[in-house]
């Protein structure tokens, strides 16, 4: 048919605007604690798979989604451009069952193709593409989502046993990669209704309690992994009434940014304390603009309107609900309306269908205009992948969008500027890194993070003292905080107090058990003391966690062979080489190990394997082999 061959224009325009997130890196924003720094990910393997289904990760419940990324990252090593690949052609697929799912629900055509044009070329989708962990989360989730409805739309029309069956699974596993998805529970009486089912029958809501069974216990399990997400900065002192105004704010603005999107942001601020604009209040009158719409539109039997904006409310509602309920630190975000957006989208497209009907003479004129549209959105999405390039590229957007006018500051730059910094001292510009920890503790003080990190800057620049300052502050400001703790143990370390070092790693740990630096830290400092079986105890804990850090392998097999277990230490040295082949320093160490039991002839062969890796073996050490 030919509005396929619409949908093959809208799939190409769409893959040449996102195809520059191909150059773009992993993100210091998420993209660290779910993807780079995940052992569960970057290892994964049938046990890390089975704890990632047993608990939450980073204040989240997203097993498959994870899972999947795991996968990713065995097949394609380090390579990002390949993980964003899979990105954008998640994108593409969900471009796809869009248009499957309007094309299912309306006759008219135009529907189906403006609504997936709107859908892929729209630059407010681009967080949800171009980030990792939200395509991570979204994408995944939005895909199951979308196949999930196609299906139960099939059984509404079949009856088919084995189609409701499908949709149940699919809408388990888009549960599994995002909590948001549990709101398909209540769009599908919006299915019902949209193709003139009696959806408050009884049959009709007998078959959604497994879907509703589903989504309750999805919902608890939210509840439960948000007890644990910090109160940033101070947004959540704001009192309940204001947070239903900032509720009413997101909405109508969402819907301004749908259509009109100008000054996107990776991070959408709360107004501060006793500075709530006036826009907020007048986004009240919006709202009730938009309820009398939804309402005019069932008296009339608009379907196509009412079916447009409950989605959106429908699939938008549980991000605004954990707004109300304070857990989440932002005032909004771009990937939470990535799928229901579609919403927008269809009142868009009908009105649209309503004018080429109505004034059949601007019908050319409203195509091209639309088709005008579509471009200058592509345009825009091609514009706003630049901006996700890297964490500085990112975070610069953010300042530069979120830095109030007139010379005034706002605390909630504090953050942005910190991830800037850290993003600069990796790129080794360390005096760019200082200048924005500096600037976020002068935004605002009391944001322990920007202290933590420039005390790791002093520390890399063997300033100890100055780093325990920091990580003083970063403690009095955040009681108990792991990382500080840990930061702070390893500069009592570097200056020789083990004891003071050992007090804060052991909190460090006791606060979090599988914290890795933590425990790294506290082996290096048991080691420093000759206490090599606490060493060891810690070193196996890392490799629990860890099974593949050849590293840390190879430093076992080193305690191993002090503490005289010499075939357990032969194995270890043997499987971390296994591992990496590549460190000319592991076939010294093993070399070490066979001129002390004996073995000259491999300890030389070793030695010389080393030296000829680049290591530093020293002449001496080999005329003794020989």
């Amino acid at each position: 048919p030919t509005h396929y061959y619409w949908l093959g224009a809208i799939l190409a325009a769409a893959l040449l605007a996102y195809l520059p997130i191909l150059k773009g890196q992993f993100i210091n924003y998420d993209d660290d604690l779910y993807i780079v720094d995940n052992p569960l990910i970057q290892q994964l393997s049938f046990e890390s798979a089975r704890e990632l289904f047993n608990a939450f990760y980073g204040n989240q419940y997203a097993p498959v989604a994870m899972i999947l990324m795991g996968l990713q990252a065995k097949l394609f090593g380090g390579s990002t451009a390949l993980f964003k690949l899979v990105s954008l052609l998640i994108h593409l697929a969900n471009t796809a069952l869009v248009f499957l799912l309007i094309g299912r629900l309306f006759k008219e055509r135009a529907y189906a193709i403006v609504v997936a044009a709107l859908f892929a070329l729209n630059p407010i989708q681009v967080e949800s593409v171009a980030w990792m962990s939200a395509s991570m989360k979204v994408g995944t989730s939005t895909l199951f989502f979308l196949v999930s409805l196609l299906y139960y739309i099939r059984f509404s029309r079949s009856r088919e046993a084995g189609a409701i069956a499908l949709s149940l699974a699919f809408f388990l596993l888009a549960c599994l990669c995002k909590e948001q998805a549990i709101t398909l529970a209540a769009t599908l009486p919006l299915i019902d209704y949209l193709q003139g089912r009696k959806w408050l029958s009884s049959s009709a809501l007998v078959e959604k309690l497994p879907y509703l069974a589903i989504a309750l216990a999805f919902g608890f399990v939210t509840l439960s992994a948000s007890k644990g997400i910090e109160q940033n900065l101070n947004v959540f002192q704001f009192g309940f009434t204001e947070r239903l105004l900032f509720a009413s704010y997101a909405i109508v603005a969402y819907w301004a940014k749908a259509i009109v999107p100008a000054e996107l942001s990776f991070f959408y601020f709360y107004p501060q304390q006793g500075q709530v604009p006036a826009t907020y209040y007048l986004s009240l009158l919006a709202l009730a603009g938009l309820a009398a719409a939804l309402v005019v539109a069932a008296r009339r039997g608009n379907k196509t309107i009412v079916f447009g904006l409950s989605f959106f409310l429908i699939n938008t509602g549980l991000i605004l609900l954990s707004q109300l309920m304070a857990v989440r630190d932002v005032l909004m975000a771009d990937r939470y309306i990535y799928l229901s957006g579609t919403g927008i989208f269809l009142v868009l497209a009908e009105g649209y269908v309503w004018l080429s009907k109505r004034r059949p003479a601007l019908r050319q004129g409203l195509a091209f205009g639309l088709g005008a549209y579509a471009l200058l959105l592509a345009a825009l999405s091609m514009q706003r992948v630049q901006v996700f390039t890297d964490s500085i590229s990112l975070f610069t957007d953010v300042i530069d969008k979120a830095t109030p006018k007139e010379g005034k500051t706002s605390p909630f730059l504090a953050l942005p500027y910190t991830n800037r910094g850290q993003a600069r001292k990796e790129n080794n510009d360390l005096e760019g890194a200082m200048a924005d920890y500096n600037k976020a503790i002068t935004v605002n003080p009391g944001h322990s993070l920007a202290f933590s990190n420039r005390g790791n800057l002093y520390f890399n620049q063997g300033d100890y003292n100055q780093a325990i300052e920091d990580y003083n502050k970063a403690l009095e400001l955040k009681p108990g905080a792991p990382k500080a703790l840990s930061n702070r143990g390893g500069a009592y370390a570097a200056l020789g107090n083990y004891e003071a070092a050992l007090a804060d790693l052991d909190k460090a740990i006791e606060a979090d058990p599988g914290f890795y630096d933590a425990l790294n830290n506290r082996m290096l400092t048991h080691y420093y003391m000759q206490n090599m079986e606490a060493a060891l105890a810690d070193c196996g804990r890392l490799i629990e966690l860890n099974p593949v850090e050849a590293s840390v392998v190879n430093f076992h097999a080193t305690l191993l062979q002090k503490l005289g277990r010499m075939p357990e230490a032969e194995a270890e040295f043997n499987r971390s080489i296994r591992l990496d082949p590549s460190v000319g320093d592991y076939y010294l160490n093993r070399s070490v190990f066979y001129s002390q039991t004996g073995s000259r002839e491999k300890a030389l062969q070793d030695a010389e394997k080393a030296r000829t890796m680049g290591s530093n073996v020293p002449q001496e050490y080999l005329n003794s082999l020989q």
